[in-house]
């Protein structure tokens, strides 16, 4: 890892344990349409995907999946701000880490840019991010590559010099589709050789490496 100068993060499952808090609202979200999924909702399979986005696969459409995605969006928020959302184990380490190596930290996410700047300063992060996009900076988001390749073409990044850390299917097809070495962490499923069953064990081999 010592060859990499720019590391772009994921934030919902990557960053931050929010999962339990999304799969919450998007069901409550669900439960307040008087139309029923068209799929069966699984999260997982949804993961990195912009609200709306689900909304459509799960088949609302139109105005219903606005209202259904505001809805989702304000629920989750409410958690958020009621604390039942926190930033996993050593992820302001390891953002101090990165800076004070001079390298930078970089933010590519899904979800929506209201919300990403209440979670940055709430966990106090977006002092040690040089940039960020969200799923409302495009047209089409994860897993389609577009978000991370206007990210690192906005900042004039190297693909080779990043790095591209993910705890979703969906992130890591965005990643890999790309061009860019993506790595996954808190997804024991999803892992494979050279991922991270934790973040805080990407972090510890970080520190060992840079």
């Amino acid at each position: 890892m010592n060859n990499f100068k720019n590391f772009i993060f994921d934030l919902d499952g990557t960053l931050i344990d929010s999962t339990p808090s999304h799969v919450k609202a998007f069901n409550y979200a669900i439960s307040k349409s008087s139309q029923k999924c068209a799929v069966d909702f699984n999260y997982e399979k949804m993961k990195g995907k912009r609200t709306i986005d689900v909304m459509n696969e799960l088949g609302f459409s139109g105005d219903e999946a606005k209202k259904l995605t505001k809805i989702k969006q304000d629920s989750y928020r409410e958690y958020l701000m009621n604390g039942e959302v926190n930033v996993f184990e050593s992820v302001r380490e390891c953002f101090e880490l990165i800076t004070a190596k001079n390298f930078e930290v970089y933010i590519c996410t899904g979800a929506s840019r209201h919300s990403v700047d209440i979670i940055l300063k709430k966990f106090d992060l977006d002092k040690y991010i040089t940039d960020y996009i969200t799923g409302s900076d495009v047209e089409v988001a994860k897993p389609d590559p577009a978000i991370l390749n206007k990210l690192i073409a906005d900042n004039k990044l190297q693909k080779e010099l990043s790095l591209f850390v993910e705890d979703s299917e969906n992130g890591k097809d965005c990643g890999v589709r790309a061009g860019v070495k993506t790595i996954i962490v808190n997804n024991p499923d999803l892992s494979s050789e050279g991922d991270f069953e934790t973040f805080n064990e990407f972090y510890l081999t970080l520190k060992d490496s840079i």
